[in-house]
């Protein structure tokens, strides 16, 4: 877990960065398996970016 400040804006930006990697992925998996390619497993990508209250908040 990382925790990091950022504006709203940057939190879009941030999602849209790590969704374009996962896609790279799946992607080249997808090439490598019509390939024939049977040496990966399944594996299971669960990303959560999003505001958070400060301690105190309500």
């Amino acid at each position: 877990m990382t925790d990091l400040r950022l504006s709203p804006e940057q939190l879009a930006a941030l999602n849209a960065e790590l969704a374009e990697v996962v896609d790279r992925h799946r992607a080249a998996a997808r090439c490598a398996s019509g390939a024939g390619e049977t040496d990966g497993q399944p594996v299971l990508v669960q990303l959560q970016s999003f505001p958070r209250k400060e301690r105190g908040e309500r």
